[in-house]
């Protein structure tokens, strides 16, 4: 009896953490649509909406690579429309020698790490060039030294990956 309650006790506290952990995703998600709308307002575009709280229980309904997927929409919508308006296409304020900048690499390898993180809870993490991980640094140097279409290129990627495992 004592090993099935401490069995259960532990596997709650995994889920606390587990919470915890999509909660802090999905507040960082939140924080980047109302980001990604503030830039596009003042270039003049309608991009994303305002309202922290609702891209937040979104991201709570949804999994995390769907809201990865979302966020690189919003991005890249707000990369087209800076274009349009003459304003450049970086997300966060543009880079220099690759990436999206700092800005955009941080919430790149964010995402990045949230998928990672699924991989691992599933049993499915794929170290190497281009596989599954949850070094937060390695993806923002990577980030930095490549172009945003490839970022988005290896983010698209590493969703097929996790879709792909069934563990």
């Amino acid at each position: 009896m004592k090993r099935a309650i401490m069995t259960l006790a532990v596997a709650t506290a995994g889920m606390m953490v587990s919470g915890a952990a999509l909660a802090d995703f999905c507040g960082d998600y939140a924080r980047d649509g109302v980001a990604i709308y503030d830039q596009a307002r003042r270039v003049g575009c309608n991009v994303s909406n305002p309202n922290w709280q609702s891209h937040y229980n979104w991201c709570l309904r949804n999994p995390p690579a769907r809201a990865n997927q979302a966020r690189s929409n919003g991005q890249r919508q707000l990369a087209a429309c800076r274009a349009r308006q003459g304003g450049g296409g970086g997300y966060g304020g543009g880079g220099g020698g690759g990436g999206g900048g700092p800005g955009y690499c941080n919430t790149w390898a964010q995402g990045m790490v949230a998928l990672g993180g699924e991989a691992a809870r599933k049993g499915c993490l794929q170290y190497g060039a281009q596989g599954l991980h949850t070094n937060f640094q390695a993806h923002v140097n990577w980030c930095l030294r490549n172009p945003p279409g490839r970022t988005q290129a290896a983010a698209a990627r590493a969703n097929q990956l996790l879709a792909s495992c069934n563990r």
